[in-house]
C-alpha cells in the first residue's frame, strides 16, 4: 500500500474554510466513527470519518474536533481531542497520536 503524505497546511486550510463559513457565536463539533466490533476480541479495520479527517489528517479513533472561531480565546477556537496513548496497549492496538504528534 502506497502512504500519500499531505502537508499540514492543507488541513489548516480546511478549518479556517470551514470556521470562515460558520455562523457568527457558532461552532462545529467533529467525532470520529467508532470501532466496529467483530467478536468479543477483535475489530473490523478502523476508517475515520471523512469530514474529520478532511479538516485534521488524524486517522484514529476517539478523537474530536471542536470549532469555534468566535470564542474570545485564540488558542480555544480549535480545539482537538484525542484519545489517551497508552504503551501497555500499544502492543494490541497499535500506536496512538500523543498530543505532540497531533
Amino acid at each position: 500500500m502506497k502512504t500519500i503524505t499531505i502537508p499540514p497546511s492543507f488541513f489548516a486550510r480546511n478549518r479556517h474554510r470551514l470556521s470562515h463559513n460558520l455562523k457568527n457565536r457558532s461552532l462545529a463539533i467533529l467525532h470520529s466513527h467508532d470501532e466496529m466490533n467483530r467478536s468479543t476480541d477483535q475489530y473490523f479495520p478502523f476508517r475515520q470519518h471523512s469530514d474529520l479527517f478532511y479538516l485534521t489528517g488524524i486517522n484514529q479513533e476517539k478523537t474530536t474536533l471542536i470549532l469555534a472561531p468566535d470564542h474570545p480565546e485564540e488558542n480555544l477556537r480549535e480545539v482537538l481531542f484525542i484519545r489517551r496513548s497508552n504503551t501497555k496497549l500499544e502492543t494490541w492496538e497499535g500506536h496512538k497520536y500523543t498530543p505532540g504528534e497531533s
